[in-house]
């Protein structure tokens, strides 16, 4: 039995098929990178907060600022973007007492 050939309206509907398709995937990618995104400066902020805490800094403090500042700047939950900011501020009181001061000042 030989193949019969699409008819030509059937070829274009397919290909509007895979054109919505595609969009759709597309949509969703962004979507979830947006989620990535927004979940990935939760956690940093909320470690972040758990080492000043546990009042437990490493000797560079880069890794606790940023994701604190993150946190007040972009995170989307009041009680998080709070506590971050409370967070910095009770890091900044333990700057203050550490031993020896890591600045060469």
């Amino acid at each position: 039995m030989p193949d019969r050939a699409r008819p030509a309206c059937s070829r274009h509907a397919g290909s509007a098929e895979l054109a919505l398709a595609q969009q759709a995937l597309h949509t969703t990618a962004s979507l979830l990178q947006a989620s990535e995104a927004m979940l990935h400066t939760s956690v940093a902020a909320a470690l972040a907060i758990a080492a000043v805490s546990v009042a437990s800094l490493p000797p560079k403090l880069n890794t606790i600022i940023q994701p604190l500042v993150a946190g007040i700047r972009r995170e989307v939950q009041p009680a998080l973007q709070d506590a971050a900011a409370e967070s910095l501020a009770a890091l900044t009181l333990l700057c203050t007492e550490r031993t020896p001061c890591p600045n060469d000042r």
